[in-house]
């Protein structure tokens, strides 16, 4: 009698090349979907933020998100000798503020004041976006170093709950939104 636990049937190669096509990793990674957040510094007077896709929860407790950064980014080099900084995650009517934060280095721009955006501040001086369907302070814990980039871990100090509205996603190297209007409590 076959064993209707797919789990513990035997697969084979072949079976694998029937179910799936073989492609270049990141042809393949560019269906993972990943929110759209802006990450924040604040260096002395200076704010400044950036567009990221790549970032994820990687511990309930303590809290701790993950963001992978470009060492050569504007934004690194502010976050690089503070202890925090900020995560805002956009929602739909946000994509053109994910548009310039994404395409315009803070060194030659204030990106805020070229959006017309006024941020809300934090208790720790650091910029967040208004509007956005979530935002956190995250304190800096580790910071690896990984081909491209540098995974960037911050515990989360404070977070809160935005709007209620579809958030952004990067998928298919586009940015796109997803949700069915409602959101966990």
């Amino acid at each position: 009698m076959a064993s209707s636990n797919r789990c513990v049937e035997k697969r084979t190669v072949n079976d694998v090349k029937r179910d799936f096509v073989g492609t270049d990793p990141k042809n393949t990674l560019k269906l993972m979907p990943l929110p759209v957040v802006i990450v924040s510094a604040r260096k002395g007077g200076e704010i400044n933020g950036m567009t990221a896709a790549w970032v994820s929860q990687v511990s309930a407790e303590p809290p701790v998100i993950m963001v992978a950064i470009r060492s050569e980014r504007y934004t690194w080099e502010m976050m690089k000798d503070t202890e925090n900084f900020g995560i805002s995650v956009l929602g739909e009517g946000q994509e053109k503020i994910a548009g310039l934060f994404g395409s315009v280095s803070g060194r030659n721009k204030n990106k805020f004041k070229e959006g017309n955006i006024e941020p809300i501040v934090s208790d720790d001086g650091l910029p967040l976006i208004p509007g956005s369907v979530a935002a956190f302070v995250c304190r800096k814990t580790e910071v690896v170093s990984i081909g491209d980039h540098l995974a960037v871990f911050g515990e989360i100090l404070k977070s809160w709950k935005g709007e209620e509205k579809y958030p952004l996603i990067w998928y298919g190297w586009n940015i796109s939104k997803l949700g069915n209007g409602s959101r966990p409590e």
